[in-house]
């Protein structure tokens, strides 16, 4: 029966308890002799590892564009043998893997051999593998007609030939990820997991797939087994009806670890900008500042007082002219033994003087005829040479590196860089963020008297605030009605933009139309369910666009897991594309203040912090801030950190109070 070609494993679907065992090997010349450093095979190994594989270790290879070598690489990592294979057999008895990746040597060129190579050693050709590869490239280039791509399988292992240049083989590599999982399946001959996936696909529908099989939209029809594959029973519905719908989700749960490491893969920085060092609050320097003279430029006085010869020790001496902060070179003064000058804070050592002794320390002697200045002092103390003086490059250097690569500018940093002179500094792009509500609910805050059935958006302006904080000033694309065309249209303008915050629309209701309409526009959904309490269904996809990718987060729809899921996937991406260096929020141990229940999944509480009791632990105590219902956005009032408490089992129901536990830090403590 034919391959669907909407037939997919769900976005972060994970193998079974043992992850495959994945080889890539780059066929390449120059990198084989060492006068080239590969730079696709470092993309698969990094695409296998945040994918549904699971996989933890890859094996890589690098082989010259040589038909013998490449073959004999290929055939002892699916046969199993001497050298190639020793890493494979340290963690398989067989010292074989299930899959094989080749990048490089598919094209035209007199040393492109790869296909050639590998094609032989095929016990099984599956083409649809490559098909698929070709028919999605040529989407991107018709470059692509000179590609030829291979694939099939020998013993137990399935091999594929992938594309030399990174940005094909990131590509190509997504073209055919989601089948692999299922693939691998296949050929380990796990037939549980096949049985559930095919019983799942004869149910029909484009959800009937089971969520544990981890099934995206499927037709009817098997891909590759003998089953029948008539027409849909009708009486209980047209197809795409609501009566036909999926009663499980076909997202598989994934861990808020996992989740998280899944977004921070797909984060990459934005580029530089040079910008007036006064509108730099806040922002990321993407290069280091160097001070270029030494401050203070001159020997300054630390206190207001009198410049002074240290040995002339205690006693009178007579006032020449004041030094103030701000002389000019053709003021300068100079004092000699006997005399002193009265100077200021900040100002420049006049020649002569070694010391500086402050008005405290002084007595007045005599004045001018006139009564208006100074003319003898008394020196109460004996000063010591250097004394209250600041040297030549004391606080800074030239040539210090006052500010390095990842600083984050405050008030104080903007301050230095204004008295080293950096006028102009070199910071990280902020990214561009859109925020948009769904939902046929949802009215304007300001609509005096909402109708029966509606209610005042809240969340587009917590998302706004949120992300204002990170000081990026959002855009406000508004609220979207849950029809499938408008939604459709108003996700198409979106894509214009770096980020794309939304909420509602991700759950399994009728009108939760976000994770189709995303997959419709060839969107990746790196996970559509998240093992968490609040935020479930929250959902992660990136939207390709002609000058790169839209990070989309599609959130949960009530107020308290739309905020906790912003905290927990979309600020750290937001920190990194900045340009932080940390971009995870802190955390702490505290101290829980009652006995808490534990849930069945992992749960985030809200939490404010009080100061700790008196002999327990010394932690900080958390209270948490009263019902935690997903709805009640007073529960998100005023509370600085989230509670991190794992799942409930039967072993550990529930914590007593007292009990330390890890907290996420969200607000001020």
């Amino acid at each position: 029966c034919p391959v669907s070609p909407w037939f997919k494993m769900a976005p972060g679907t994970r193998m079974g308890p043992t992850p495959p065992r994945v080889a890539v090997v780059t066929v390449s010349d120059s990198c084989a002799a060492g006068t080239a450093t590969d730079r696709s095979g470092p993309i698969i190994v990094q695409d296998l590892k945040t994918s549904a594989l699971g996989v933890d270790k890859v094996l890589t290879f690098v082989v010259a564009d040589d038909r013998d070598a490449i073959a004999e690489c290929v055939r002892k990592l699916c046969d199993g043998g001497d050298g190639v294979v020793a890493a494979a057999s340290a963690s398989s008895s067989s010292g074989v893997v299930d899959l094989v990746l080749t990048t490089g040597g598919t094209g035209v060129a007199p040393r492109d051999v790869t296909p050639e190579a590998v094609s032989p050693l095929f016990d099984k050709p599956v083409p649809g593998l490559a098909l698929n590869m070709l028919l999605q490239s040529l989407k991107v280039t018709p470059m692509a007609m000179l590609s030829r791509p291979v694939s099939g399988v020998r013993k137990s292992t399935l091999i594929v030939t992938l594309p030399g240049s990174p940005k094909a083989v990131k590509e190509c590599l997504g073209f055919i990820l989601p089948a692999l999982p299922h693939a691998i399946q296949l050929l380990r001959d796990e037939k549980e997991s096949v049985a559930t996936l095919h019983a799942a696909m004869q149910k029909g529908g484009d959800g009937g797939a089971a969520a544990a099989a981890g099934v995206g939209a499927v037709h009817t029809g098997c891909p590759h087994g003998h089953h029948h594959h008539g027409k849909r029973d009708q009486k209980h519905g047209a197809p795409g009806s609501v009566a036909r719908r999926a009663r499980q989700s076909p997202y598989p749960l994934i861990p808020v670890d996992q989740a998280t490491a899944m977004v921070m893969a797909q984060c990459q920085r934005l580029g530089t900008e040079t910008i007036p060092f006064h509108q730099s609050l806040g922002r990321v320097l993407a290069s280091p500042v160097t001070a270029t003279n030494p401050f203070p430029p001159f020997p300054a006085s630390v206190k207001d007082g009198y410049a002074v010869v240290a040995s002339d020790g205690a006693g009178d001496v007579q006032l020449v002219a004041p030094v103030t902060a701000g002389a000019t070179a053709n003021q300068r003064v100079q004092v000699t033994p006997g005399f002193a000058a009265r100077i200021t804070t900040g100002a420049p050592i006049p020649e002569g003087a070694d010391a500086v002794v402050m008005v405290e320390d002084t007595e007045l002697v005599s004045t001018t005829a006139d009564g208006s200045e100074e003319a003898v002092v008394r020196i109460l103390q004996a000063a010591a040479p250097g004394q209250d003086i600041r040297p030549v490059g004391s606080d800074i250097e030239a040539g210090t590196v006052v500010l390095a690569e990842g600083d984050r500018i405050g008030p104080a940093e903007v301050g230095l860089l204004a008295s080293v002179g950096a006028t102009q500094v070199t910071v990280y792009r902020l990214p561009t963020v859109a925020i948009m509500s769904t939902g046929d609910e949802l009215v304007e805050p300001g609509t005096a008297e909402p109708k029966y059935g509606q209610i005042r958006d809240s969340n587009r302006f917590v998302l706004m605030s949120a992300v204002r904080e990170l000081g990026i000033e959002p855009v406000d694309l508004g609220v979207v009605k849950d029809i499938e065309g408008d939604l459709e249209q108003r996700i198409k303008d979106s894509l214009q933009y770096d980020v794309v915050i939304t909420s509602g629309g991700v759950s399994m209701g009728e009108k939760d139309l976000l994770k189709p309409t995303l997959t419709k526009l060839n969107g990746t959904l790196h996970f559509g369910r998240v093992q968490m309490k609040p935020g479930k269904p929250t959902t992660f996809a990136t939207v390709p666009k002609p000058d790169g990718k839209t990070l989309f987060f599609a959130l949960p729809g009530n107020p308290v897991s739309c905020l906790v899921t912003f905290q927990l996937f979309v600020t750290p991406c937001l920190r990194h594309l900045e340009g932080r260096t940390t971009p995870l929020l802190p955390t702490l141990n505290v101290a829980l203040s009652h006995d808490v229940a534990l849930d069945s999944r992992p749960e985030f509480q809200r939490a404010i912090l009080t100061q700790p009791t008196q002999g327990v632990s010394g932690l900080p105590v958390a209270e948490t801030t009263g019902s935690q219902c997903s709805s009640r956005l007073l529960s998100a009032r005023s509370a600085s950190v989230l509670l991190q408490l794992p799942g409930r089992t039967d072993a550990v129901p529930s914590f007593p109070a007292g009990k330390a536990v890890r907290a996420m830090v969200v607000g001020p403590l």
